[in-house]
């Protein structure tokens, strides 16, 4: 690959907020996961929506994403019970509360909470990875499941919409964790990835794209992107 193709490749993966990970020789900090977390944590999250319908994936002018920022706060950092994070959208429209089991932080449960309401996000296995991102989700749901080393966290399950997914992991040069939840459909493949370091409650930088295939042509659209601001 030519030089100025491959800067213009990672130029336009950042401003979408891909993680794109470098393969030189480093000797930075191998990433420690999961994150501990301590009660009353608290980080932003920016997000880019786009979802273009298979129209508009077509035209030469896609809408610009729509931008929000989210509030994560630990409520409690589940020493010994389950853990607690509240996300809620900075203008208040909006609050979710997450739950994990303690030590590996599983995903346990996600619920959109509204007055007294309880409503669940999407059915999903208690402490086994997620994968389901769809329009309707403002922020990124999706969660990995965790092991001491990349090679423990290649993995494959089913949701219990009985959607194969496949999940890999690996370390950047950098010592950073990049986690990919996979799933095939035909012509169409759907990634969820994830970047992950040492020093951080959360993940870096992640995003949910689907690759469309149509004979010889191949079209990636990245549907939403999140990054860590603070």
């Amino acid at each position: 690959m030519h030089l100025g193709l491959l800067c213009c490749f990672v130029l336009v993966a950042a401003e979408r907020g891909v993680a794109v990970a470098k393969t030189e020789p480093s000797t930075a900090r191998v990433a420690e996961l999961p994150p501990g977390w301590s009660a009353g944590q608290s980080w932003r999250v920016e997000y880019l929506v786009t979802v273009p319908s298979t129209a508009m994936r077509r035209s030469a002018k896609p809408p610009p994403p729509r931008r929000t920022v989210w509030d994560y706060e630990v409520i409690d950092a589940g020493t010994d019970r389950l853990a607690v994070v509240r996300v809620r959208n900075e203008d208040g429209s909006r609050v979710y509360e997450l739950t994990f089991t303690p030590g590996n932080l599983g995903l346990v449960s996600a619920f959109r909470l509204e007055g007294s309401e309880r409503e669940e996000v999407d059915e999903l296995t208690p402490s086994e990875p997620y994968f389901g991102w769809t329009q309707s989700h403002p922020i990124i749901f999706d969660w990995p499941a965790f092991a001491a080393a990349p090679a423990d966290m290649n993995l494959e399950f089913e949701t219990p919409g009985e959607i194969r997914v496949r999940q890999e992991a690996r370390r950047t040069a950098e010592g950073k964790l990049e986690i990919v939840l996979i799933h095939e459909d035909g012509p169409e493949t759907t990634r969820s990835r994830q970047l992950w370091a040492t020093g951080f409650p959360w993940w870096q930088m992640a995003s949910v794209e689907t690759e469309y295939k149509d004979g010889g042509a191949t079209e990636v659209v990245v549907s939403i992107s999140g990054r860590l601001l603070e």
